[in-house]
C-alpha cells in the first residue's frame, strides 16, 4: 500500500513532495460464489473481511528518508475485500485472472495524530495453475 503527496512541510522550509510505502502481510477471508457456465471458463465473485499486519514502511519527504516514522502508524489494519475472477481451463494448464477492491476500515495512524487515513487498493492478478 502507499501514497504520494504533492507537498508536506514537516519542518522543511517549503513543502516537498512525499511518498509513503506500507508493507503488510494480509490474511483475506473471502467467501466465493462460482457462476456455473458450460465450457472451460469458470467465473466467480468473492467478498469478505481481511486483516493486515504491518511488516515495514518507508516515508520519504523530497529525497530524505524520515527516521522512526514507523512509530506514527498502527501495527495492523482490517477491512473488506470484494472482487471477481475467472479460471480458464486449457488442455495442460489453467489460467487464473482476478480483480479486487480492498477497503480498510481503520485509521492507519496511531492515536497521537489527528489525521484520519484508511488503506484503499485495487489489485489485479494473473497466474498459471498446473
Amino acid at each position: 500500500m502507499g501514497s504520494k503527496y504533492d507537498g508536506i512541510g514537516l519542518g522543511f522550509q517549503s513543502p516537498q513532495p512525499a511518498s509513503l510505502r506500507l508493507n503488510y502481510i494480509q490474511l483475506p477471508l473471502p467467501l466465493r460464489a462460482y457462476l456455473p457456465l458450460p465450457g472451460p471458463v469458470s467465473p466467480h465473485l468473492f467478498g469478505g473481511p481481511f486483516v493486515d499486519f504491518l511488516t515495514g514502511m518507508e516515508f520519504c519527504v523530497g529525497d530524505q528518508l524520515i527516521p522512526k516514522a514507523d512509530e506514527w502508524y498502527r501495527d495492523s489494519d482490517f477491512g473488506f475485500v470484494i472482487g471477481m475472477g475467472t479460471k480458464i481451463g486449457l488442455r495442460v494448464v489453467d489460467i487464473a485472472l482476478d480483480a479486487r477492491l480492498l477497503y480498510g476500515m481503520e485509521n492507519i495512524f496511531d492515536q497521537q495524530f489527528e489525521y484520519d487515513e484508511q488503506n484503499r487498493a485495487i489489485n489485479f492478478s494473473a497466474g498459471v495453475l498446473f
